[in-house]
C-alpha cells in the first residue's frame, strides 16, 4: 500500500493531497454530526466510507511529514492514554474549563440563510432547506454542545437559555 500512498502524492502533488486530506476530514466531521449528533443510524455506510477515507489520507501526510516520527510519537501517546485508563496518570482535559459562548443567529428569508455568530463574531451559515432558522439554531447548539462546549443560547429577542 505505500507505493500507491506514494503514487498519489508524486501523481498530485504533496499540496493537492494536504489540500484533499482537509476537504476528507471536513466530510468525516459532516458524517460524524449526522450519525451521533442528529442520530441519523441510517448514515453508518457513509461514516465507514468517510473514515476509510480519512485514512487514507492520513497514511499519505504521515509518508508527507516523517512516517517513523509520528509513528514514535504515536507509541508514546498510546502507552500515555493506557495510564490514564489504569489510572496511574490523571487526564487534564476534564479539569479544563470551557469557554462560554453566546450563540445568536440572523435570518436572510431572501436567500435562505441562517448566518450564526458566537460572542458577536461570525461562525458560519446555514442553508435553510425548511424557512426554520431557530430549527438549524438549535441544532447547531446541539451539535457545539455535543463538543463539549459550555453553551448558552440567545433569541433574537435577547433572551437567553443555558
Amino acid at each position: 500500500m505505500n507505493q500507491i500512498y506514494k503514487r498519489a502524492i508524486e501523481h498530485w502533488g504533496a499540496a493537492a493531497q494536504v489540500s484533499m486530506a482537509m476537504g476528507e476530514m471536513g466530510e468525516l466531521t459532516a458524517e460524524l454530526n449526522r450519525f451521533h449528533t442528529q442520530n441519523r443510524k441510517d448514515r453508518l455506510c457513509n461514516l465507514q466510507d468517510e473514515i476509510a477515507d480519512v485514512q487514507i489520507m492520513l497514511n499519505q501526510l504521515k509518508m508527507m511529514h516523517g512516517q517513523l516520527a509520528i509513528e514514535e510519537i504515536m507509541e508514546q501517546k498510546l502507552a500515555r492514554l493506557e495510564s490514564i485508563i489504569d489510572g496511574q496518570q490523571q487526564h487534564n482535559h476534564s479539569t479544563i474549563e470551557p469557554p462560554k459562548n453566546v450563540f445568536t443567529y440572523e435570518y436572510n428569508e431572501d436567500e435562505g440563510l441562517t448566518t450564526i455568530f458566537a460572542n458577536g463574531q461570525y461562525v458560519t451559515e446555514l442553508v435553510e432547506e425548511n424557512g426554520d432558522p431557530e430549527a438549524s439554531m438549535n441544532w447547531f447548539a446541539k451539535a457545539y454542545s455535543m463538543t463539549n462546549f459550555a453553551l448558552e443560547y440567545q433569541h433574537p429577542n435577547n433572551t437567553t437559555e443555558a
